[in-house]
């Protein structure tokens, strides 16, 4: 048997999309227990040709 301890995800959203929805669809993969003690963390990065990036990340740990 095998316990998971943590989970990670990660997306980015460009600058042409809402970085709220994409942060809300991150959520949304969760199960409803979980939903509210996610932390989200947005850092934005420069795409190739200059463009700002925004890298979503979700952690959840088993202290959660």
């Amino acid at each position: 048997m095998q316990i998971v301890t943590g989970i990670h995800l990660s997306t980015h959203c460009h600058a042409t999309e809402d970085c709220d929805r994409v942060e809300q669809a991150l959520i949304n993969v969760l199960p409803k227990e979980l939903q509210n003690k996610v932390r989200i963390m947005r850092r934005t990065v420069e795409g190739f040709h200059g463009n700002p990036i925004t890298i979503l990340e979700a952690a959840i740990s088993s202290e959660d």
